[in-house]
């Protein structure tokens, strides 16, 4: 299934050159409700499941996407408004977790008994970890779940190599932000050997609808 990720022009052209994706960390993402999803009463619950996501963080990472690269909102909060890039790539559906949108708590009686009872498992926490409040729904968000062992580390981030055994993500297009001043010649150059397989697309705006489109005057887009 194609997926698309958005992401700086800096951080775009230089992971593509380098040919890998940054890993998130739970911890660092920016919404704060990520895997405090069930709505727990007892405090010894809640402070079980924070014990829980703590864990999780420092083995489990997660690469966000979206279903689409025509929303507006998407290029202001994730393309560095507008300014950055929007990379598309093949995933394997059986690696795309579906983001869940709710607008109430997911229910758990008690976080303790479930744990005794064999089913707080990896599945349970994935899915408590594709649970987001349902005013995100605009993200159309799916994730690509990645064990932090394997990750490349570069400083203070992670990344996973593109078309790396167990998780295998192919870069199928290149799409450059209305904004952006990101030229033909330096997707070219990032893109190397893979230009004749990915597509590179300027973006602009629509003009009758609140969407971003496809630039179709190739004059327009700088080389």
């Amino acid at each position: 299934m194609r997926l698309y990720y958005f992401t700086s022009s800096h951080w775009a052209l230089d992971n593509v050159a380098r040919r890998r994706i940054k890993v998130s960390q739970i911890e660092a993402l920016n919404d704060p409700f990520e895997l405090l999803s069930p709505a727990l009463k007892q405090p010894e619950d809640r402070a079980k499941f924070r014990e829980l996501k703590s864990d999780l963080s420092r083995t489990v990472g997660l690469i966000c996407f979206s279903a689409s690269w025509r929303n507006p909102v998407q290029w202001s909060h994730y393309g560095d408004h507008h300014r950055g890039c929007c990379l598309g790539f093949d995933v394997p559906e059986q690696l795309a977790k579906r983001v869940t949108y709710l607008s109430k708590r997911l229910r758990v009686d008690s976080l303790m008994r479930f744990a005794e009872a064999g089913k707080l498992d990896e599945a349970f926490m994935e899915n408590a970890l594709s649970a987001k409040f349902a005013h995100w729904r605009y993200e159309k968000e799916y994730r690509v779940f990645a064990q932090m062992e394997g990750c490349l580390r570069d400083g203070d981030h992670y990344f996973q190599r593109l078309n790396d055994k167990g998780i295998t993500l192919r870069l199928s297009e290149f799409i450059v932000g209305p904004l952006s001043l990101v030229t033909r010649s330096q997707v070219a150059t990032a893109l190397g050997d893979l230009v004749g397989s990915v597509r590179a697309t300027k973006a602009r705006l629509a003009f009758q609808t609140f969407n971003v489109c496809k630039q179709r005057k190739e004059a327009l887009w700088a080389d």
